[in-house]
């Protein structure tokens, strides 16, 4: 599980890359947005708060995301002097590596879905296109006031959970773990 962690940790430092990425192609995403969304549940915080702490940790499945986290420091610590000297030396190379990281979600999702209809393919068609226009823009001036940095660290976070609300957003797909 550290493993896991240590190569969603190396994505990360890559600005533009999501761990959640690499915990899909591994097959833990599912596992960590559960042990996440744990968090937030009554059951948890009822067992926090009355000081049962073992059962608060069974919980949110602690050993999991303990080695995850572990693994995920090691590789920013490790990592990132090395990633740094890639993207400003061999900037084709890393990205294109990166790129097939990308890539291989796409496929790995796309295979998970069953049910496929002209919607999804034009949803797909659509967030095509966004993202090519999107890639292509290059802004003048990028805004480093507190509300930008704040809406951007939000939307960086909701990256790693969108996939899991496919299903409220396309009735007719399905998704399978």
């Amino acid at each position: 599980m550290t493993l896991r962690g240590f190569l969603m940790g190396s994505v990360d430092v890559v600005p533009g890359v999501s761990g959640g990425t690499i915990a899909l192609l591994v097959g833990i995403y599912e596992e960590l947005i559960q042990s996440i969304r744990m968090v937030g549940q009554p059951v948890f915080w009822h067992a926090l708060l009355r000081f049962r702490i073992p059962e608060a940790l069974r919980l949110v499945n602690w050993t999991f995301l303990l080695a995850l986290f572990i693994g995920i420091g090691l590789a920013i610590v490790t990592l990132a002097p090395g990633i740094e000297w890639m993207l400003d030396n061999q900037p084709e190379l890393i990205w294109s590596f990166f790129f097939g990281l990308v890539l291989a979600s796409i496929i790995s999702v796309a295979r998970r879905i069953h049910g496929w209809n002209m919607r999804l393919w034009l949803a797909l068609l659509a967030g095509a296109i966004g993202a090519f226009i999107i890639v292509g823009m290059v802004p003048r001036q990028t805004p480093d006031t507190w509300w930008f940095l704040i809406f951007s660290g939000a939307l960086a976070a909701s990256a790693m959970t969108l996939a899991r609300h496919l299903r409220l957003v396309y009735p007719g797909a399905t998704w399978q773990v």
